[in-house]
């Protein structure tokens, strides 16, 4: 028994290492054969098929089988946005940028100097003037200063609440507590 799977063993071997000359050898390629493919696929221009007459007078899934009501195109000009319809918020000023916070028809955006709102484009933002010009007109907003009482020592509990939406001016002289100097401020984008 020792003797057969010796044997056998041996053969394994012989098969494996020995057989070198009759190794597996990966068949020649071959090249693509395109023109079966291009027989079987369909001309590239298909005719048109026209719905019969009667699936466009009675559509078979409306519920009322009448053809749908043919809606009047919408018009293409978009209503002008008077400036005064428009809330500004305040200006960011950074050394490469310059923007106008602003709501325009109840969506925030963020103006840039050349945007436009409506036909007004923005021209300049020069401390808290912003310029719109239209054409040959020319439109100045001035964005007026929030002055704030200074904080009792009691708290701030005390201090008449600020209106809505308006920015608020910092208190000349030194920096609140906690607030970095205005040297190291960036504004982040």
């Amino acid at each position: 028994m020792l003797c057969a799977c010796a044997a056998l063993l041996a053969a394994l071997a012989w098969l494996w290492l020995g057989a070198g000359a009759r190794a597996w050898q990966p068949p020649p390629a071959q090249p693509p054969q395109f023109d079966g493919l291009l027989a079987a696929a369909p001309p590239l221009e298909a005719p048109a098929r026209a719905a019969p007459a009667v699936l466009l007078e009675r559509p078979p899934f409306h519920s009322s089988r009448r053809p749908p009501p043919v809606a009047a195109a919408p018009s293409q000009a978009k209503p002008a946005v008077a400036l005064d319809k428009v809330r500004f918020y305040g200006i960011v000023t950074g050394p490469a940028l310059t923007t106008v916070m602003a709501e325009v028809e109840e969506q925030p955006r963020a103006l840039r100097v050349g945007d436009r709102i409506g036909e007004w484009e923005l021209a300049a933002v020069k401390g808290r003037s912003i310029t719109f010009s239209k054409g040959g007109e020319r439109h100045v907003i001035e964005l007026p200063y929030v002055h704030t009482a200074p904080a009792s020592p009691a708290g701030a509990a005390d201090a008449p609440p600020l209106p809505a939406g308006m920015p608020v001016r910092p208190p000349q002289g030194r920096p609140a507590q906690g607030m970095p100097p205005p040297s190291s401020f960036r504004p982040q984008f």
